[in-house]
């Protein structure tokens, strides 16, 4: 039986002040947290389970942000479900309840996360489809001033302004694509490669791509790709013990607030 994924989104979206006591000193810290989210997978079978293990783990939250004083918002907490279409067809019927402070949170069909939009069969179209829009609208405005700048700088340009967007997250995104979502990739690829090297709309862009030694998409994707897995494998980016669990090295670098519940 297929596993399914189910994500509950957002638990804590405030500000509060929290007293911190230090000796005879008490001193009041703003906590922001932004984003929390739980993970957990199951069968279909175990549906039940899983919502009462979910359940449990929003309470313990909840429980933990009222001791120390953050609210949460029921209101922008919400989950969703990942799975193949025949899981998601066979899950429909069934009454998933889920809850935070008495609330019942809602289900959806695609979510926001760290700039991807992530939707029930993880396919990102959607995602994609909204980079593209953005990319022709960066390059149209290139292309107001094409003729005063040379080859190289227009190469520049397109990949520091247009494949930059179509870059982020590709190694994780990229395994999932459906072909129809490639392919608008790829011709984002091609209008740059026509504006670059004036190519006529009639002549194939592919060897003009080739001379300048550029990978196309599909390709830059499997190089991201399989940069992670180096950094991972070779340089221990990531430490996998073994039971399976992954754990990231922590760094120096300040960059989001840890919780440990």
């Amino acid at each position: 039986m297929y596993k399914g994924g189910l994500i509950a989104k957002r638990a804590i979206s405030s500000r509060q002040p929290l007293g911190i006591g230090q000796g005879r000193e008490k001193r009041l810290r703003s906590v922001q947290v932004v984003d929390i989210q739980v993970y957990i997978s199951f069968k279909l079978n175990d549906i039940n389970k899983a919502v009462i293990k979910l359940n449990e783990d929003l309470k313990r939250i909840e429980n933990w942000s009222e001791s120390h004083t953050i609210t949460l918002n029921p209101n922008k907490t919400k989950y969703l479900v990942f799975g193949t279409k025949k899981f998601l067809r066979e899950l429909s019927d069934k009454d998933i309840n889920i809850h935070l402070k008495g609330t019942r949170i809602d289900r959806v069909a695609e979510a926001r996360n760290l700039g991807v939009i992530m939707d029930e069969k993880l396919r990102f179209h959607k995602h994609y489809i909204n980079i593209v829009k953005n990319c022709y609208y960066r390059l149209k405005i290139l292309y107001r001033f094409r003729d005063d700048i040379d080859v190289d700088l227009r190469i520049k340009l397109c990949e520091s302004l247009v494949l930059s967007k179509l870059n982020y997250a590709d190694a994780v995104t990229g395994p999932r694509l459906l072909s129809t979502t490639k392919r608008f990739i790829q011709q984002v690829q091609n209008a740059c490669a026509r504006y670059c090297f004036n190519i006529p709309s009639k002549e194939h862009v592919t060897p003009f791509i080739n001379n300048a030694k550029i990978l196309k998409m599909d390709y830059r994707r499997q190089l991201h790709f399989a940069t992670l897995l180096f950094g991972i494998v070779c340089q221990n980016t990531y430490l996998i013990n073994y039971n399976g669990q992954m754990n990231l090295i922590q760094h120096t670098i300040l960059v989001r607030l840890t919780i440990y519940f």
